[in-house]
């Protein structure tokens, strides 16, 4: 896996939980930094923790992957509806359908 953060490189970290941080637990729909869950989060976080990025939002990790910030990449990391479920059903979106999602824009 490349050393820094690309494309490339997220998809394949989500895909490979034995190279997360360690400690680091999966959920979609916590998207920024939880004082309740500090080493929990989406792709988002994952990628800041793993490539130390500090906080990004879907701007941010848009502009570092070096995609089209646009309304629909940005949904890729922040909405379950994108995965074919309803507007709450964050817990079903797993790291290997955002991979699949990501690797929809190589």
């Amino acid at each position: 896996m490349e050393n820094y953060l690309s494309l490339k490189s997220l998809i394949h970290l989500l895909r490979h939980k034995e190279e997360w941080p360690e400690g680091f637990e999966w959920d979609f729909y916590n998207n920024s930094v939880s004082y309740y869950k500090p080493n929990c989060g989406c792709a988002m976080f994952l990628a800041s923790k793993k490539f130390n990025k500090g906080q990004m939002d879907s701007s941010d990790i848009c502009d570092a992957l070096y995609i089209e910030n646009t309304y629909e990449n940005s949904r890729i990391f922040l909405d379950p509806k994108v995965y074919g479920f309803g507007e709450d059903d964050y817990d079903k979106v797993t790291p290997e359908m955002v991979a699949a999602k990501l690797e929809e824009l190589l």
